[in-house]
Order: structure tokens, then C-alpha cells, then sequence
């Protein structure tokens, strides 16, 4: 008994059971119905497939005439579940968001009234950092909105993807989830390189701006910045040619086993390699992305150290035996921490962006671009990869179709021809996918590395102080770079994805081009401005805080510094009734975001599933063959999950525009400045 009472007070004063007292028994509710609905979520993605696996089947055994009456209540089925997982992830996504705001809310009132009722002594720590606490709540805000709802959903697909396929083929199910399990772990690592790349880069943009007063040192920081950036290119590359070789190793091991089993009547159908590739491994790719979710739940408690820390008696407020002169001080001090901490609430305004002509960006674009030779491959490599998802709709669609003529018994010879496709075509795109990587990574690393020599010469001109060009080296260059590198190819693959997949259904007559028209179109186009949608709402909820949160400073700041102690609780009210502000606000900006998520997980099953039910009536009336409509909607289903990185990157350019006229205001490096320097400080070299 004592050592459970021991337990039980350990647990209590634990940081973790201290947040607990800041969680209302609502919220508490809120997480477990979001909890119980992303297991829901989790567990309707497998289910689908295994519906697509059921439609399949109707493609291959049913006869023309008892088609409609058969496959008409499997589409109503199908539309029901799509529609019903896009309500249950909107919700999913409502409860997590609104828990994560009303603690948050609560976290900072209480932080703030804590700092607020402190004695004057508080305020002599010179260490005291204010945003520490605002950047602590956030980090939990998005534990529990957003790592909390991805951790159990991903457990959750994972658990329902191995029983569905397990239940249907347990022979075929283990192998497939053997490889899909090395997948994962492949995954895994290439993450943690591509983690540790990035450290690397932004140590080797520390040891710039040491060595500013060094050229050769500064020179050799650059050269090992290029090689390493150029390695993590390489890194990406890998990373995005795998995630698209992986599907193909899936179907080449059904192409191989799984006709193998089907030929000694070890598997019933063959739809059951579709489930098991398509729900296996698109599992188990996403699990890989679960060790990033987990590491930021170690960072909870920091919001229950820095609480205690401020911990105060609002009650009582004792007169310490100061000096006017540090009594004075301190009040002013004091006034300065509230006010920063408000500041740290708030946030800051989005900076404009003046449409104007910028020489550091055209700069670094006129390096890119002189690549002319790289340039092409890149973009022949970023082609291929996008056509990825077109080829493997195309392959399925044809070994499918041979299981419909009994002249093609045994599969297994034909399941082999197929298999060596699927290898040579993934390792392909896998090849160029690594190759497009190196180049991007390279190309950016050497046009960015002119700026940052351009930057230091002037600086050694004394036509830049060294203070800002450590902000240039630090701060600036490393956005504009994202214009140029994998983001840019990330981008150009997901145009080319849906360009090709366009083009791989170059329609024969208009029944193929209605429905090409419908599954493109809702699907690219709906998602895209529910994207856009959503950055608008949260934009304007933003905006409007940050003009509520400088009104509520403006007030703060004509309050006497002398008679900060006898405004207290008008202090304290006046930030509980600009928190309930940023509530009120946040709340259409966060049902905006939750349409978006809903729209990125379940809309493009909801397109999937109505255009299988157009496809479904122009089968019955032999308008067009079965496998056609299935190639041509997984095709479309395949591409559509690139349309997020086509909605980031305007937004990624925007950002290297907008650093770029940061670094105009520091230095002008156009051409007519650059002629006017020494000749150690021309732009124009070709080494440079």
C-alpha cells in the first residue's frame, strides 16, 4: 500500500498529470469522440480498397446482363462509405482542433496571470525568455490537434489494412507485409538522413557567419555547404523515387505469387492482389512517418515546468524593502515582460510583398537557369517519376483484364512477363527519381552559394554591416533556395503526374472523355480551392488577432509604469477579453481547416467512388470496357495526392520572394552596385 500510495503521488506531481488540471472534463470528451473517429477514419481507408476489390470482381466473373443488378447496390455502398468517412474526418479533425485551441487558451491565461501577480523579484531574472512559453504551447496545441489524431489513425489503418488482407489471402497478405514492413523501415531511415542533412546545412550556415571576416575559410564553408546540400538532394531524391518504387514491388510480388497461388487454388480471386498492395503498403508508408509524430509528444511537459515556474499566489501580494532606484527598474522591467509576453501571443503581421524587380532573386535565378544542360534532365527525370502513377494504373488495368479469358489459364507464366515489368518500370522511376533529386539539389546549392559570396564581399567593401549580413547568411538565404530546390521538383512531379495521367487516357470516343472530365476535374480543382479556402480563412483570423492583440499592448503601454501593481486585474481582464477574441476567430479558421483535411483524406474517395458509378452505367450499356474505367479512375486517384504540393509550392515561392526583398533592403546587389565595387567583389566571376 505504501509504495502505491508512493505511485499515486509521484503521478500527482508529475508534469504530465499537472497539465491535467488545465484540461476540462468537455475537452477530455472532445479527444476521446476525435480518438473514436480517427480509428473510424484509420479503418475506412482499407475497408474501400476492399470495396474497389469488390468491384473488380464484377469486372471479371459478371456477364453483361446481370451486371446492373449486381454492381448498382455495390456502388451505393461504396458512395455511402466515401461520404460517410469525409463526415467522420471532418469531425475527427473539429474535436482535436477545438481541444487543442481551448487549452491553449487556458495554458496562457494562467501562465499570464501567474507572470502578472509576481512579486517585483521576479522580474531581476535577466534570463527570463518570453516567447519560451508561447512556442511550448504551441508545440502542445499541435501535439494534440494534429500528432495525437495522425498517431491512431495511422495505428489504426495499419491494424484494419493487415486483417482485411490477412482474412482474404493470408499467404499472399504475409509476404506483401513483410516488404511492406522493409519499406517502412527504408522510410524511416531516409527520413532520420534526411533529418540530419538538414542540421548539417543549417550548422554549415552558423559557421558562415563566424568565419565572415576569413575569404578562405568562408570559401571552403561553402564548398562543403554545396557538397552537403547537394548530398541531401540525393537524400530526397531517394526518398521520393522509393516511395514511388514501393507500390511497384507490391504488384510485382501479386504479379508473381500471387498468380502462382491462384494457378494451385491457394487464392479464390484475383482482386485479392489489388487489396493486399493497395491497402498493405500505402499503410505501412504512412506508419514510416510515426517516429516524427512521437518525438513531439516528449515535449509536453516543458508547458508544466515553465507553469510551476511562474507559479504565484494571485491572493497576496507582498511589499518588498527595495530602493526607489530598483524598485523603479523593476517596474519597468515588469511592464516589459508583460508586454513581450503579449507580443509572443500575437505573433507577428504577414510583411508585404512589393511586386518590384529583385536583384538577389533575379541573381540566384540567372545561376539556376545557366545550368541549361541540367535543367532539361531534371525536368525529363521529374516526368518520368509523375508518370509513375499513370504506368502502374495502366499495368494493373491490363494483367486484370487477362483473368476475364479462360485462354489465359495458368496465370503464372503471364504473372511473370508482368512481374519483370513492374520491376523494370519502378526501378526506372526509382533511377530517375534520385537522379532528379541530385540535380535540384545541386543547381540550388550553386546559385545560392553566388549570393552568399556576393553578400561577404560587400561586407568586406564596407558596403554591408556585419550584423546584417549575418542575417543574410542565417536567415534569408535558405528561403529563397527553396524556390530552386526539391520543392521545385516535388511541384513539377505533381504537374506531370496529372498531365500523364491525362494523356495515358487519351480518349477513343466522348464516353471516355466525359469521364476523364469528371474525375479531373472534381478532384484537382475541388481540392485546390478548398486548399486556397482555408489559407484565406486562417489568414483573416490571424489578422484580425494581431490587430486585437496591438490594441491590447497600445492600452498596456499607456498604463504609468509606477502604478503597473495597482492594474492588475484591469490587466488581467483585458487579456482574458482578447483571448476569447482569438477563440471566437480562431473558430470559422479552424472548420475551414477542417474541411481541407476532410477534403485531402476522403474527397478523393468520394470522386473515386461516383466515377466508378458513371463508369458503372456506361459498362451496362457496353459504352465502354470495364478495365478502361478502372484505369482511367486510379489513375486519376493516383495523381490527385500531389494537388497539396501544388497548393504549398506558390506558397514556398512566395516566401523565397519575400526573403529575397529582405535582402535587397540590407544590400543592392544588382549589377550597376556590383560594377561600382572592387574587383574582389564582382558577381560576376565564373567561379561564383
Amino acid at each position: 500500500m505504501r509504495a502505491v500510495s508512493c505511485l499515486t503521488r509521484f503521478l500527482y506531481r508529475s508534469d504530465l498529470c499537472y497539465l491535467f488540471k488545465f484540461i476540462s472534463i468537455s475537452e477530455i470528451g472532445l479527444i476521446l469522440v476525435g480518438a473514436l473517429l480517427a480509428i473510424c477514419s484509420g479503418a475506412g481507408l482499407p475497408h474501400l480498397v476492399e470495396i474497389v476489390g469488390w468491384m473488380l470482381n464484377q469486372y471479371i466473373f459478371l456477364e453483361t446482363g446481370e451486371f446492373r443488378a449486381k454492381y448498382i447496390p455495390l456502388l451505393t455502398y461504396f458512395c455511402t462509405m466515401a461520404v460517410l468517412l469525409a463526415i467522420i474526418a471532418f469531425f475527427q479533425h473539429v474535436c482535436f482542433r477545438m481541444s487543442a485551441i481551448k487549452i491553449g487558451r487556458r495554458l496562457r491565461r494562467r501562465y499570464f496571470r501567474n507572470v502578472l501577480y509576481q512579486e517585483l523579484c521576479f522580474f531581476d531574472d535577466e534570463n527570463f525568455d518570453s516567447k519560451e512559453f508561447d512556442s511550448a504551447v504551441r508545440s502542445l496545441q499541435t501535439v494534440i490537434g494534429d500528432s495525437l489524431p495522425n498517431i491512431i489513425l495511422t495505428i489504426a489503418q495499419v491494424a484494419v489494412a493487415m486483417i482485411v488482407s490477412f482474412t482474404l489471402a493470408w499467404r499472399l497478405a504475409g509476404v506483401v507485409a513483410i516488404i511492406a514492413f522493409g519499406c517502412c523501415i527504408w522510410t524511416m531511415i531516409l527520413n532520420k538522413l534526411i533529418a540530419l542533412a538538414t542540421a548539417s546545412l543549417n550548422g554549415q550556415n552558423a559557421r558562415l557567419a563566424k568565419c565572415i571576416d576569413d575569404e578562405i575559410n568562408f570559401v571552403r564553408v561553402l564548398n562543403s555547404q554545396r557538397w552537403r546540400g547537394t548530398l541531401k538532394g540525393f537524400l530526397e531524391g531517394l526518398l521520393v523515387g522509393s516511395t514511388q518504387f514501393f507500390p511497384y514491388i507490391a504488384w510485382a510480388v501479386g504479379a508473381f505469387y500471387g498468380n502462382w497461388l491462384l494457378d494451385n487454388n491457394l487464392m479464390n480471386k484475383p482482386t485479392y492482389i489489388f487489396v493486399c498492395a493497395s491497402s498493405l503498403m500505402p499503410a505501412w508508408i504512412r506508419f514510416a512517418a510515426l517516429p516524427g509524430h512521437l518525438t513531439t509528444l516528449f515535449g509536453i511537459a516543458k508547458v508544466s515546468r515553465l507553469l510551476k515556474k511562474a507559479q504565484a499566489n494571485p491572493h497576496k501580494r507582498e511589499s518588498f524593502s527595495l530602493n526607489d532606484e530598483t524598485q523603479a527598474e523593476l517596474e519597468k522591467r515588469q511592464k516589459d515582460v508583460l508586454i513581450k509576453l503579449i507580443k509572443s501571443e500575437i505573433g507577428e503581421l504577414p510583411e508585404p510583398h512589393y511586386h518590384h524587380k529583385s536583384a538577389a532573386f533575379s541573381q540566384v535565378r540567372r545561376k539556376a537557369l545557366s545550368h541549361w544542360i541540367l535543367f532539361p534532365i531534371a525536368f525529363l527525370c521529374c516526368a518520368m517519376v509523375g508518370a509513375s502513377a499513370a504506368v502502374i494504373s495502366v499495368l494493373n488495368g491490363r494483367m486484370f483484364s487477362m483473368y476475364k479469358y479462360k485462354n489465359t489459364y495458368p496465370y503464372y507464366e503471364r504473372g511473370i512477363q508482368w512481374g519483370i515489368k513492374y520491376f523494370i518500370l519502378g526501378g526506372t522511376v526509382f533511377i530517375t527519381g534520385i537522379i532528379s533529386g541530385t540535380l535540384y539539389g545541386w543547381i540550388s546549392e550553386n546559385a545560392i552559394r553566388k549570393i552568399r559570396y556576393s553578400a561577404m564581399q560587400c561586407c568586406h567593401s564596407k558596403l554591408l554591416e556585419k550584423q546584417a549580413l549575418v542575417d543574410i547568411l542565417t536567415k534569408y538565404t535558405t528561403p529563397i533556395k527553396a524556390a530552386f530546390d526539391n520543392r521545385q521538383s516535388a511541384f513539377l512531379i505533381g504537374i506531370m503526374s496529372i498531365i500523364c495521367a491525362v494523356l495515358s487516357n487519351i480518349p477513343k470516343n466522348i464516353i471516355i472523355c466525359a469521364l476523364c472530365a469528371v474525375t479531373f476535374g472534381v478532384q484537382t480543382i475541388s481540392q485546390f480551392f478548398v486548399f486556397r479556402f482555408a489559407d484565406i480563412c486562417t489568414k483573416h483570423a490571424q489578422r484580425a488577432s494581431i490587430k486585437k492583440g496591438l490594441e491590447l499592448i497600445d492600452q498596456l503601454e499607456e498604463i504609468p509604469t509606477e502604478t503597473i501593481g495597482d492594474s492588475i486585474r484591469e490587466i488581467s481582464k483585458a487579456h482574458s477579453r482578447y483571448l476569447s477574441f482569438v477563440l471566437n476567430k480562431e473558430g470559422p479558421a479552424m472548420l475551414a481547416q477542417s474541411l481541407r483535411f476532410s477534403f485531402t483524406l476522403a474527397v478523393p474517395q468520394i470522386t473515386q467512388a461516383f466515377s466508378y458509378a458513371i463508369g458503372g452505367y456506361f459498362i451496362a450499356d457496353d459504352y465502354i470496357a470495364p478495365f478502361d474505367v478502372y484505369r482511367i479512375i486510379q489513375a486519376a486517384y493516383a495523381s490527385v495526392a500531389t494537388v497539396s504540393t501544388l497548393a504549398q509550392f506558390p506558397h514556398n515561392f512566395y516566401l523565397a520572394r519575400l526573403a529575397a526583398q529582405h535582402v535587397d533592403d540590407l544590400v543592392d546587389l544588382g549589377s550597376t552596385t556590383i560594377s561600382r565595387l572592387t574587383s574582389t567583389c564582382s558577381t560576376d566571376s565564373d567561379d561564383f
